[in-house]
Formats: structure tokens, C-alpha cells, sequence
């Protein structure tokens, strides 16, 4: 068993200096990339890999942009201007449908995705003039097969063994498996409040966003109704019923010794690399101690 590589993820509600110096760390410290994600009304994540590829000489890429939302000239551009001003040895671009609920509120209706992403992702390749791979990011069963024929890798927005392996059986044992998902070191009982319940936001989110067919498969559409109308309300503080579920399954939150365990089960699962999102990233000790601890 090769152990997967460890990553760290940004969002993108930090100070541009902020993002370059706990990128810096998790580097020092043992990280493999950065990367950093779409999120609704924040700034955009190439503004950010911009900044931190001028500090950094590492692999970087984006996890997730929505194809529905960035065209494919606007994304070509930025991965041929990154990779040819800046000495970075790598650049991925992860790419997704997006989030269904904000695209609709756009006004942008979603269509026969499969066809979209494959015609998305081939325009990207022809449209670069430098070699960067592109990789579709999901929780689909079908979309990740489209991910592995046409990419050769997928990113799985899913970090819990038994998720994975749903939709393992459904793509080939050679693709090369990307996991990520919200993430936090568990410390004392005195634990900050706020980073548990950033933790647990973030995990209610990745639920909600998982298509019917997986819903139905773990039992999970009522659960996944009820968050969806707590977020939409902003009910936070309702979520906490679901913190065994959310924490255990939609998370990777424990001592260091229990995600120490998650990634030795999912490196068994020849998982390739996981990405340690939100909220680990705020607190630049617990960077520090997650990478410094784990990638020994």
C-alpha cells in the first residue's frame, strides 16, 4: 500500500497575504500542493493562486470551479499565464458542474451535464499551450466515470471509505483518485466553537450538494432535505443533531491519530492524494501539526 499524498485546501475569505503565508507553512511542513476553490461571493480562486505562485514553487491547482460559470477561454487564459509567469512545476485544473441551487438562481439551467463537461473539458486542452491537467471534481457515479475515460483522475468530494468505495465500482481500478473534503484536528474540549461550526457548515453543504442516486443508496434524502432547509434559513445551530453523520462521514475530524487512520483506509483504497479543506486552513498550528505529524 502507497500512502496517499496530503494537501491543503483555501477558501478564498482570507487576506491574500494570509493564503501565501499558511500555503508557505503546510509546504514546509510536508504538503504535496494548494489548492483552492470556488466559493458563492467570495473572490475568485485565480486571484488567489496568482498571488501564492509568485511565493511558492509547488503543485497548485483549483478545487472546484463550476465549467458552467467560468468560460472556457477565461480558464485557458489564466492556466497559460500562470504556468508560463510563474515557477510553478504543476498545475491541475479541477473542474465541476457546480453547486445546481446557485447556478439556478442564476439563471443557468443544467442540462445533460455529462455532455457539457466532456465538451468542457476537451476545449480547455485545446485551447492551452501548456501542458496542465485537467480533472473533473464529483460525488457522481457517472460523472467520475467520465472523469477517469477522459482525464485519466477524478476529485471525489467525499472523504469516508465507504462512500468511496460506491463509486470506485464504477470506474476503473488505473484512474487516479483524488479525495477532499472539510477537515479539522480535534483538540481539548475547549476547542474553538467557531472553527467546529465552520466544520460542521462545511460538511452540511458538501451533503446537501450530493446527487439522488447517492442520497438514496446511504438513506440520506430526508437528512440531506432537512440541512438543506437549515442552511437556507441559516439554522445553524440545528445542524449539530446531524454531528455524528456529518463529522464522521462528510469530514475528516479527530486527534491526529484518527486521521492518521482515515488516511491509512483510504490510501487502501489506492486513493492517490487527499485535501484537507475548510477550516483547517484558518489556524496556521493546526496546519502546521496536521502536516508536520502525518506526512513523516
Amino acid at each position: 500500500m502507497k500512502k496517499a499524498k496530503l494537501a491543503l485546501n483555501i477558501v478564498t475569505d482570507v487576506e491574500l497575504n494570509y493564503a501565501k503565508n499558511v500555503s508557505i507553512e503546510a509546504l514546509k511542513y510536508g504538503a504535496e500542493s494548494i489548492w483552492v476553490g470556488e466559493t458563492e461571493n467570495l473572490p475568485h480562486p485565480f486571484e488567489y493562486l496568482f498571488y501564492i505562485a509568485k511565493y511558492v514553487k509547488a503543485h497548485l491547482g483549483t478545487s472546484i470551479i463550476s465549467a458552467y460559470l467560468n468560460p472556457v477561454d477565461y480558464v485557458a487564459k489564466f492556466v497559460n499565464e500562470i504556468i508560463e509567469n510563474r515557477e510553478i512545476p504543476k498545475f491541475t485544473v479541477g473542474v465541476g458542474v457546480g453547486d445546481l441551487e446557485y447556478l439556478g438562481k442564476k439563471g443557468i439551467i443544467v442540462k445533460r451535464p455529462l455532455r457539457f463537461m466532456r465538451n468542457y473539458v476537451s476545449n480547455i486542452r485545446n485551447k492551452l499551450n501548456v501542458k496542465a491537467p485537467v480533472t473533473i471534481g464529483t460525488a457522481g457515479r457517472k460523472m467520475a466515470k467520465l472523469s477517469c475515460e477522459i482525464c485519466g483522475s477524478v476529485m471525489l468530494n467525499l472523504v469516508f471509505p465507504e462512500y468511496i468505495k460506491f463509486v470506485k465500482e464504477n470506474i476503473s481500478d488505473l484512474c487516479d483518485v483524488t479525495v477532499i473534503g472539510p477537515s479539522l484536528i480535534r483538540g481539548n474540549i475547549s476547542d474553538d466553537n467557531r472553527l467546529v461550526r465552520a466544520l460542521r457548515i462545511a460538511s452540511s453543504i458538501v451533503l446537501k450538494g450530493m446527487n439522488r442516486c447517492f442520497l438514496e443508496e446511504f438513506e440520506l434524502v430526508e437528512v440531506a432535505n432537512e440541512i438543506r432547509r437549515n442552511l437556507l434559513h441559516k439554522e445553524y445551530w440545528k445542524l449539530k443533531r446531524y454531528d455524528r453523520l456529518l463529522l464522521e462521514k462528510f469530514s475528516i475530524y479527530g486527534t491526529l491519530d484518527e486521521i492518521e487512520d482515515r488516511i491509512v483506509e483510504l490510501s487502501k483504497l489506492n486513493v492517490k492524494r487527499i485535501i484537507f479543506g475548510p477550516p483547517l486552513y484558518r489556524r496556521i498550528d493546526f496546519v502546521r501539526k496536521l502536516f508536520s505529524n502525518l506526512t513523516r
